[in-house]
């Protein structure tokens, strides 16, 4: 009639095991307490956010408070349903960090920015206090992958010149060689081992990871950081409102460290998509109201920051993620609501007025001056056009410095900022990664055999490119460090490159062969075993 409870069914909580399968109360009770706190913090910083907005900013206060206010209650109530399927996640997560997940974390770190100087500062002081807090995490990430090459436990030597990596690391290397004639050897130096290290630090990843499910976990580790980066912009907006709404536009920026409005608004871009792709997946029906309020939170944020490349890549993204998982129908129906909502209603005018962003027509032609900085470019590359200026310093201090723009530090283009530093030396090799990394995630989704977990990673890895593609056209996303979206799609794109190859033949060779197989490179030993083996009939092939 009544039930003995042992000793060890105790718990040190004081909750009860209720045996396998059960849910512990003791953990109920904490989450409980975990969303009841949730919510009431979250209503306390939105209720602050929205003061803030609405005394700070004269554009949009009013109607984005009132927007705040009307979405808030829902929004806390769908974090206090999400937070239990999130420490799930994070549990799942945790148990499969290992080695490169902290070395990851250690690059973000390295490129975060707590001071904004200009090319008089930077040529006067090259390493100050700061510099240092970016120079360290390198350096403890340079030598942990050294350590792990010379013990063997990481042999990424060979991958660091294979496929899509291999496409960047030469990249890379250029970027290096162009310090001998760079206008600022020392900044061209630095820079290019610093991407460099980023390449390697990759290259160790695919050395390691050989499952989709290890892969993913990378995945899930980027997209934390990266949230938490965003979440603390938000917090910074509360206590320092006036540095992170930038007049006259208030826009929204980081301000400690400092990350400016496209940086934020690429990262909401990204974010959201990365919530669209994992919605759109059809067996998975877990975790929906969690990746609605990721969605929510990087939609939000990338409105807020007022960019409009990431906005543009956010639309380019959506409609290839519709269109790989084949949502055709649904992309079509919201064509179908919003244009004639946009040209046939006041929401166009509204619409159109928030991405002038107060800019005349002059301004929005030249996409906000960058026009004429390329145009600068161009010049200075057709007089150095075998050589270019030399990596990372041509644009900063060959022409945004001669154009007197010292405090801005690229030329907002990805590809003017390789012409103006390699040539085209250096563009060949990068380009031929970016069309491979769509290529291969293309070719994978037309592959029958794809695996449920690769195809939904594929999937995301598409609407992540898709979104950093229009971006690099006016930003230095991807080859400016840390590049973490763009490595972690490069990446994924060559794990299935090789994964897609066929297995090598194990070849049981005569001794003459074996004995002078050491001889030979790898890629010239499985024709002399074929022709040795054809010859004498004397081996076994084994699949």
């Amino acid at each position: 009639m009544f039930h003995h409870v042992s000793h060890t069914e105790v718990l040190a909580n004081g909750a009860y095991d209720n045996g396998p399968g059960q849910p512990r109360t003791g953990l109920l009770h904490m989450a409980a307490v975990l969303q009841l706190a949730l919510f009431v913090l979250g209503g306390f910083a939105a209720s602050l956010i929205v003061f803030t907005i609405v005394t700070a900013n004269d554009r949009f206060g009013a109607a984005i408070g009132l927007l705040l206010v009307l979405l808030g209650p829902p929004l806390m109530l769908m974090l206090a349903v999400a937070s239990r399927g999130l420490l799930a996640a994070w549990e799942m997560l945790r148990e499969r960090l290992a080695w490169w997940h902290g070395l990851w974390l250690l690059l973000f770190v390295s490129s975060l920015v707590f001071r904004v100087r200009d090319v008089h500062d930077a040529k006067a002081v090259p390493i100050d206090a700061w510099a240092l807090l970016r120079l360290l995490p390198e350096a403890l990430v340079g030598l942990m992958l050294i350590s792990r090459l010379l013990s063997g436990r990481t042999p990424w030597l060979r991958p660091l010149f294979r496929g899509l990596v291999g496409a960047l690391a030469i990249y890379s290397l250029i970027s290096v060689v162009s310090t001998a004639w760079s206008v600022y050897p020392t900044w061209t130096l630095y820079k290019s081992c610093e991407y460099l290290l980023d390449v390697i630090l990759l290259a160790g990843v695919l050395a390691t990871v050989s499952s989709a499910e290890n892969f993913k976990s990378l995945f899930d580790w980027t997209w934390l950081i990266y949230g938490l980066g965003l979440l603390w912009v938000w917090v910074g907006a509360v206590i320092w409102p006036r540095d992170a709404w930038e007049p006259p536009l208030w826009r929204l920026s980081g301000v400690f460290p400092v990350e400016g409005s496209n940086s934020v608004g690429t990262t909401g871009a990204v974010l959201a998509v990365v919530a669209v792709s994992r919605l759109l997946w059809r067996k998975d029906r877990t975790n929906r109201s969690w990746y609605t309020l990721l969605f929510t939170f990087g939609f939000i944020t990338m409105l807020a920051s007022q960019t409009r490349n990431a906005i543009a890549g956010f639309l380019f993204g959506v409609g290839v993620l519709l269109l790989a998982s084949k949502r055709t129908r649904v992309g079509l129906l919201l064509a179908l609501i919003l244009v004639p909502l946009l040209l046939f209603t006041g929401v166009g005018d509204l619409t159109w007025q928030y991405l002038e962003r107060g800019q005349d027509e002059g301004r929005l032609a030249s996409l906000t001056g960058r026009v004429g900085w390329w145009s600068f470019a161009w010049q200075q590359v057709m007089r150095h056009p075998w050589t270019g200026l030399g990596a990372y310093a041509g644009g900063r201090f060959a022409v945004l410095g001669e154009l007197g723009l010292g405090d801005v530090s690229t030329l907002h283009s990805d590809y003017v900022e390789i012409l103006v530093g390699t040539s085209f030396w250096g563009l060949l090799p990068f380009v031929a990664a970016l069309l491979g990394t769509w290529w291969f995630l293309a070719r994978s989704l037309r592959n029958s055999l794809t695996g449920s977990l690769e195809r939904r990673l594929t999937l995301e890895s598409l609407g992540v490119i898709a979104v950093l593609t229009v971006h690099s056209f006016f930003n230095t996303d991807l080859i400016w460090h840390a590049p973490l979206f763009f490595l972690l799609a490069v990446g994924y794109a060559e794990f299935l490159r090789r994964k897609s190859r066929p297995p090598l033949r194990v070849v049981h060779a005569p001794a003459t062969v074996s004995a002078v197989a050491p001889l030979f490179p790898e890629s010239v030993v499985p024709e002399v075993v074929t022709s040795e083996v054809s010859s004498q009939a004397t081996s076994s092939l084994v699949e």
